[in-house]
């Protein structure tokens, strides 16, 4: 697992995990079993226990939580569901969570391909300027599966978008049909235009039980998600909107070069 490198405003690293397909299930849901593993864990991530607490559930289940002087190492465990959700923080560049979740897994042996480990960084609060915005959309139950095999429309769709959010194309949209006889499950579209400020990407599915339509929308220039919400509606008609997405990109952009100079008079 990937260190996190911190900066001069970390407060510390947080790891939260999701483990799944977990060995020999029964074993693990005993308070003996699993304090003793945490314990281990805490203390070959140099992490300094200062109270504990653990709880077995009727008739099965456990969960567990040993704060530390650095702070905190939590666990839940369902062994139904073969299924443990991890979360160690640690403050400072004292101890390090990621040795502590190394040793768990090794003991726990999950399915790693299923699990999930998520890395973070806390800091301090500051006001970061992102260099642009991803907006992620998927639309289900489109109208017509006509109007998602129509390249005219896409075209047209991918235009007046760019020009909606106020954005500047700097070529004419491009629109590509599936081939159907490959990939009949994939029959569709698949569009983009190229804008000064970044790009507008589309993909359709038009088979007649999926008319799908989804949209990523980025750009350096702020916008309103829900001009691209009315557009998509004007012109596919979708029954709803589902995983919508909205991230921010680049947020070191404008600082980085003000921290390499930082650095570089550390030295």
């Amino acid at each position: 697992m990937k260190n996190i490198q911190l900066d001069s405003e970390s407060i510390g690293r947080h790891v939260l995990c999701d483990l799944h397909g977990i060995q020999s299930p029964k074993k693990f849901d005993d308070v003996s079993v699993m304090r003793k593993l945490v314990m281990e864990a805490a203390k070959k991530a140099g992490m300094t226990v200062v109270g504990e607490t653990f709880h077995k559930f009727d008739p099965q289940g456990l969960t567990g939580c040993l704060i530390l002087s650095q702070s905190h190492l939590t666990f839940h465990y369902w062994p139904e569901k073969q299924f443990m959700s991890v979360d160690i923080y640690t403050c400072g560049r004292e101890g390090s969570p990621e040795k502590a979740i190394n040793h768990i897994i090794s003991v726990l042996k999950p399915d790693m391909k299923r699990s999930k480990v998520v890395n973070l960084d806390r800091s301090i609060y500051r006001e970061v300027k992102p260099f642009g915005y991803s907006f992620l959309i998927d639309g289900f139950g489109c109208k017509s599966t006509k109007d998602l095999d129509d390249m005219g429309k896409a075209y047209d769709f991918l235009n007046e978008l760019t020009e909606a959010i106020g954005m500047t194309k700097q070529s004419e949209p491009s629109i590509v049909r599936t081939d159907e006889t490959k990939f009949p499950d994939k029959r569709g579209l698949s569009g983009a235009i190229f804008l000064v400020e970044s790009s507008i990407t589309i993909h359709t599915i038009s088979t007649p039980e999926k008319k799908f339509i989804t949209v990523d929308v980025y750009s350096c220039k702020p916008y309103e998600k829900e001009t691209v919400k009315k557009m998509i509606t004007k012109f596919y008609k979708p029954k709803m909107f589902s995983k919508e997405q909205f991230l921010e990109r680049g947020v070191e952009y404008h600082s980085f070069s003000d921290n390499i100079k930082a650095r570089g008079s550390n030295r």
